[in-house]
């Protein structure tokens, strides 16, 4: 199971993995980056803040990704 943080609901969604997105890997792993699923390496990859497996682990994601989910946190953290 795979859910995505939902920071409203304050629980998780369920989520579809993109096909190629893991926890861990080789630093020079391609892989794709389980938010957009754009191609890149395991080591030019962050540790999602949203994306979490069962045991809530963070998805690899691109640098771009993990910059729009801390817009998302700070965003929520300011509201509240």
């Amino acid at each position: 199971m795979v859910g995505k943080w939902n920071y409203e609901s304050r629980e998780y969604d369920p989520y579809e993995l993109p096909l190629g997105s893991v926890t861990i890997a080789n630093l020079n792993a391609p892989i794709v980056c389980a938010a957009c699923g754009k191609p890149v390496r395991y080591r030019d990859t962050f540790t999602s803040l949203e994306i979490h497996n069962f045991a809530g682990f963070g998805y690899a994601v691109c640098e771009d990704c993990y910059k729009e989910e801390w817009k998302r946190r700070k965003a929520y953290e300011k509201s509240n």
